[in-house]
């Protein structure tokens, strides 16, 4: 194996088959993700040992503290002393002073155990203790960005972008310091074995990509010599999307491999390499070396025997070994109900989407569709559920209709009592009896790709001919006729669309508005390197498709038109959001966010339209301030204004200005210098600005 001698893997045939799985920060901590469930499974398979640690709820819940908040605010009044010992003061530095002091205001605020008890206990259901609980966790959000930068973990949960290029990640992982040295302290104390074949750290988001490779370093100096292996959705995006091979080569400083695809076809090839050295397998990439993953001959795991006899698809016995959800710590987590996220399907059965590029495919849009019997499935099902998991989130693509409809007339004659939600692909099937019938279930909400109100541009995203009156509009009335919540995901922007195309998607969300629960914001067209879109751009009117920028490992390009008109971003769609009733307050992972277990409990206890009963009270709460005192030898208040004036700037690359704050500009330049202390009194935003008078 590269990077590891004969010696160094003569020496691991003697240890323990055991192997380290890891999930990072920063994502859910309501409900365990069930990516490394599925890599237990495969690695059970081969007669080796996996042990499991989600370290994205443990490193939460220990900061997410009042001893380490109390020790946080001691660094921060500590760093401010230090500033202010300052002769004078750069804008830059101005910049961290007021953000110090907003951190200091937010620690004075936060409660972590009581809100830990409404979250977990009955009080989640009440409105008023809710919201304050989510603004606390979003306070402190808000802090950690300031403290634990650069890492924004306020945006986290809007999925950002991936960082362009292997050498600026790794300049946050290496600027993470604190992150890291949490994270060693951590796998410390709950890693309690020392010989392990390799750590695995999953990274299904690009928002775990930083975090996750902070993770592998710690692991480093936890277990010097150890193979570190990075895996997840994200990291087969980065391979699938990179540039060139050395793109990937700064990453070798973090990891050994990067594995690509699905863990049930490679795990005893990767156990063998790290076991045994030689040449890495094809589902794993050394970074810098040659790549000889072939994303063209890709073949998937079988999830039922009989699909084993296609040729793209290899027999996995998920009977004999089923996912595993053993190394659950359920007190970690944030609700007052147990979710699993459980996955019989994969792929999509549609995979027709013009714009859909995602995982590692080849000529189609997604992964070919595959389905676990259903008398797998429900055994699963019915042995969490007598483990006293009582909600589920069926994760896949688009569930086939097919598999629906044996999957609910399972739960049904079984009576296994829950409550389950998944991602679905409307067809002319849903009519009253198939949703009455998913309903008698369990199923209590959903989410589906409406993408678009405009049967025009429906059908060249390639969903289907006059898809809004044949298809949509039918299904979701009978959807209206049950109970069920539906959760729409559309976008503006796709090549062609008009004004009168985007008008139409809002139209028919408000004319199903009380179905929805609730409707988010379109988002914005994105081009994906391998979709459709990308392998016929003049079809659809787009020429010289490109990387921006420095961008290496991306996989969203940019283009033009034809007709050179320019292109629309999300300023052209504001006002067709502003029509819709959505609310900023609404994301991942709190109630009203798409496929939260928040949103799934609210559901469950007052119905859709409860959102509508929360909005306001969410809303409330968002608009706090808080106190902050501080004595300092610079004038405060100058200081605030100047960092007020410079981030309206950069804000603004238009110079779209407030009047009174242009003559200010030339002076931001200039440091302040002290003069005698002085005591201020301030009121600080925690979240959504920073300070009000």
């Amino acid at each position: 194996m590269s990077g590891h001698g004969n010696d160094s893997a003569a020496s691991r045939q003697v240890l323990a088959q055991r192997i380290l799985l890891l999930h990072p920060p920063y994502g859910d901590f309501t409900y365990p993700y069930h990516s490394l469930s599925y890599v237990a499974a495969a690695i059970d398979a081969t007669g080796a040992e996996a042990e499991i640690l989600d370290l994205n709820a443990l490193w939460f819940r220990s900061v997410f503290d009042a001893g380490a908040i109390a020790a946080l605010g001691e660094d921060i009044d500590t760093e401010l002393a230090a500033l202010d010992a300052s002769p004078e003061l750069d804008l830059s530095t101005q910049g961290r002073i007021a953000d110090l002091l907003r951190a200091k205001a937010i620690c004075g605020f936060l409660q972590p155990a009581e809100v830990v008890a409404t979250l977990r206990g009955e009080a989640f259901y009440q409105p008023e203790a809710y919201a304050e609980a989510r603004a606390q966790v979003r306070a402190f959000e808000a802090l950690l960005g300031i403290v634990y930068g650069p890492y924004d973990f306020f945006n986290a949960f809007a999925a950002p972008a991936y960082e362009p290029t292997a050498a600026r990640m790794l300049a946050k992982v290496y600027a993470s310091t604190r992150l890291r040295r949490d994270l060693v302290a951590l796998l410390r104390r709950h890693a309690v074995h020392g010989d392990y074949l390799f750590v695995g750290v999953s990274m299904p988001f690009s928002t775990h990509l930083v975090p996750g490779f902070c993770l592998l370093d710690a692991v480093a100096e936890v277990f010097p010599g150890t193979p570190r292996i990075a895996g997840g959705t994200a990291i087969t995006d980065i391979v699938k999307y990179r540039c060139s091979d050395a793109a990937l080569a700064p990453l070798r400083a973090c990891c050994d491999g990067l594995f690509v695809g699905e863990a049930e076809l490679g795990l005893a090839a990767l156990l063998a390499w790290v076991r045994d050295g030689g040449e890495a397998p094809t589902q794993v990439v050394v970074p810098g070396e040659p790549a000889r993953i072939d994303p063209s001959a890709q073949r998937y795991v079988a999830l039922r025997p009989a699909e084993s006899r296609d040729g793209r698809f290899e027999a996995f016995d998920w009977a004999r070994y089923p996912p595993r959800y053993d190394w659950i710590d359920w007190r970690l987590y944030l609700a007052p109900e147990r979710r699993v996220n459980y996955a019989p399907v994969r792929g999509c059965f549609w995979n027709q989407c013009t714009f859909c590029d995602y995982g590692l495919n080849s000529d189609r849009p997604t992964a070919p569709s595959r389905h676990m019997d259903t008398a797998t499935a429900l055994a699963t099902v019915a042995r969490l559920r007598a483990e006293g998991v009582t909600h589920f989130y069926l994760a896949a693509d688009a569930l086939p209709p097919n598999f629906l409809q044996r999957f609910a007339e399972g739960l049904i004659a079984q009576q296994i009592d829950i409550s389950w939600s998944c991602e679905l692909y409307l067809t002319h099937g849903f009519d009253d009896r198939f949703v009455q019938l998913m309903q008698r279930s369990g199923l209590r909400q959903a989410s589906f790709g409406l993408e678009s109100g405009s049967a025009r541009v429906l059908e060249a995203m390639g969903k289907g001919i006059n898809r809004v009156e044949r298809v949509l509009r039918p299904a979701l009335a009978a959807f209206a006729r049950s109970d069920i919540a539906l959760q729409p995901l559309f976008f503006f922007g796709f090549p062609g669309e008009t004004d009168e195309d985007r008008q139409a998607t809002v139209d028919l969300l408000i004319d199903h508005a009380g179905l929805f629960t609730p409707i988010s914001k379109g988002g914005t067209f994105a081009l994906l390197a391998g979709s459709a879109i990308a392998r016929d751009p003049a079809t659809f009117g787009l020429t010289n498709l490109r990387r921006a920028g420095e961008d290496e490992l991306g996989g969203i390009l940019d283009y033009e038109r034809i007709d050179g008109e320019p292109m629309p971003d999300c300023v052209d769609f504001g006002r067709f959001n502003a029509l819709l009733p959505h609310c900023d307050a609404f994301e991942r992972p709190w109630a009203g966010g798409i496929d939260t277990l928040h949103t799934h409990l609210w559901v469950d206890r007052y119905g859709r339209a409860v959102f509508e009963r929360l909005r306001p009270v969410l809303a409330g709460h968002g608009e706090r301030r808080l106190p902050v005192a501080v004595t300092s030898r610079f004038d405060v208040e100058e200081l605030i204004q100047n960092v007020l004036i410079d981030r309206t700037v950069r804000a603004n690359p238009q110079g779209l200005l407030p009047a009174d704050m242009a003559p200010l500009l030339a002076e931001l330049g200039q440091p302040i210098e002290h003069g005698r202390p002085r005591r201020y009194e301030l009121a600080v935003r925690p979240f959504g600005g920073m300070f009000a008078a």
